[in-house]
């Protein structure tokens, strides 16, 4: 079993700022192209409900089962070293069939076995070698442990995992066999083991199990752009972090680029007026440096000068976000989202080079302090402006997470229809936070709420470069999956074309 609904609390960001993001770290073989999963119409015994169901979806999407005749997929059995065998061939060469053996592949895989081809496949990519009594023993079951050195093989030319300098899970020591190839899986979040803290290498792996497995490792996300909280006031630093920025993302060649800068709340607070004389925001993070829009606006204007010199014609855009968290009690949310146009997007729309779109972007969550109803007002006065678009890129805090239960309320008595709605509309693109399996079962159960219009989800933002330790937020890769998978079980087609992870601003 691999255990993806993980309802653990996202931890506190720290200050280290990752200073790349890959799809695959370096010296590892790419994993081929495939198709996301799409709906199958399903198996009898994996419903949409099933946390399987994406991963199954995208088994069937890929070629690399047609499940049995009995119109199941028998989702809870072990996997044979066989059946294994075929995976990891069409997996690894989508829309192939292996060449046919001219002799037995092991002593126990005759030339006329169903599998010899696939067993061959393995033996000459040196993904097995077999048992030392000369046999392949292909009706075993796969342990979790043997699927892992498979399918670091499958992932390294056939290479052997290093050893472990510690223990990735606690029934996995440092100095076992398979503890290299464990801790791979481990760092590639293709798993996150049991919630007792093991792995449980000695237990056999389920086909729903090697479903997830696979995926996560095929990966199909887009290639990550980076978004960024914007936790500095010095317009040099801005510029400097730019165009490092955009040498970064030209080099990984990531496209379509979609940059968040995420700045923090507005306010005119009393406090505001004392501190700068002017309405403005106080930049997230908990630093307490409060700006004027006009003195936003200049940073961010360096900041967008010295990206677009460093990529040159790239065709970037970047959302300038603020939050609905903060007083509106002085500072009303029609007020707000007209000032977030006015003040903020159009000034750097109107500078903005060649190749560069900027818009504007709102972290709207049920948690936060304003109401459904000032968060819609916020959305309303923004787009009433000419030429406005938004991205909405917040998270579902409390609304309900099992899967198909688009009724009942989210935090401070929101509803997903409310959230559907607030999401939705022609100048609106949702973004949402997607760092755990319960978030994207509240975004899936959203877009089935009711309500005639269905968000626009162009991607998922995760933390994980912001978070600086394991578990705070999931992998752009996996966390683009899930969305995908969840997605696609509530009977939406995706358009996710972003991943975007967040970072600390330089």
């Amino acid at each position: 079993m691999i255990m993806r609904r993980l309802f653990v609390p996202i931890v506190a960001l720290v200050a280290a700022l990752a200073a790349t993001l890959a799809l695959a770290p370096a010296g590892t073989a790419a994993a081929p192209t495939v198709k996301p999963a799409t709906a199958s119409g399903s198996f009898n015994d994996v419903p949409p409900a099933s946390e399987f169901y994406g991963d199954v979806a995208w088994l069937v999407s890929n070629g690399i089962t047609k499940g049995y005749s009995d119109g199941g997929f028998h989702p809870a059995a072990p996997v044979s070293r066989q059946s294994m065998a075929a995976f990891l061939y069409r997996a690894k060469n989508p829309g192939t069939t292996a060449p046919a053996c001219t002799a037995e592949a092991f002593k126990d895989v005759p030339a006329d076995s169903q599998f010899c081809a696939d067993i061959n496949w393995l033996v000459t990519n040196k993904v097995t070698n077999g048992y030392s009594d000369g046999g392949f023993h292909p009706a075993a079951p796969v342990s979790r442990q043997s699927m892992a050195a498979f399918l670091y093989r499958l992932d390294h030319d056939g290479a052997n995992a290093p050893g472990c300098s510690s223990a990735p899970f606690k029934d996995v020591p440092a100095g076992s066999q398979f503890c290299g190839a464990i801790a791979w899986l481990s760092d590639q979040d293709i798993t996150g083991g049991y919630s007792d803290g093991g792995f449980h290498p000695g237990d056999a792996v389920s086909r729903q199990s090697m479903a997830a497995f696979l995926h996560r490792w095929a990966a199909p996300s887009p290639a990550v752009s980076v978004s960024r909280y914007v936790r500095t006031s010095d317009q040099q630093l801005m510029q400097t972090a730019g165009a490092d920025d955009a040498a970064t993302d030209a080099a990984d060649n990531v496209n379509p680029r979609l940059h968040l800068l995420d700045i923090g709340a507005q306010t005119n607070s009393k406090a505001q007026l004392e501190a700068v004389g002017a309405a403005g925001v106080v930049l997230t993070g908990g630093t307490d440096i409060r700006l004027t829009y006009a003195d936003l606006v200049t940073l961010l204007s360096a900041y967008i000068q010295g990206y677009a010199g460093a990529a040159s014609g790239a065709d970037v855009t970047i959302a300038i976000g603020t939050n609905s968290d903060g007083d509106f009690s002085s500072y009303t949310a029609n007020h707000k989202g007209q000032d977030w146009w006015t003040e903020v997007v159009a000034p750097l729309r109107s500078v903005a080079p060649a190749g560069v779109t900027v818009v504007g972007a709102n972290d709207v969550e049920p948690g936060f302090a304003a109401t459904e109803a000032q968060a819609q007002n916020w959305k309303s006065a923004f787009l009433a402006n000419s030429g406005a678009e938004l991205i909405l890129n917040g998270s579902a805090d409390g609304c309900p997470t099992t899967f198909g239960k688009t009724t009942g309320t989210c935090n401070n008595g929101w509803t997903p229809a409310q959230l559907k709605a607030l999401y939705s509309g022609s100048q609106v693109s949702a973004l949402p936070q997607i760092y755990l399996q319960a978030q994207a079962d509240q975004w899936a159960n959203i877009a089935m709420a009711s309500g005639s219009t269905t968000p626009n989800f162009v991607g998922t933002l995760t933390e994980s470069a912001a978070c600086g330790e394991k578990g705070c937020s999931w992998t752009p890769q996996r966390g683009w999956i899930a969305l995908w998978d969840a997605l696609t079980a509530a009977g939406v087609t995706p358009k996710l074309v972003y991943a975007s992870d967040l970072a600390i601003s330089s």
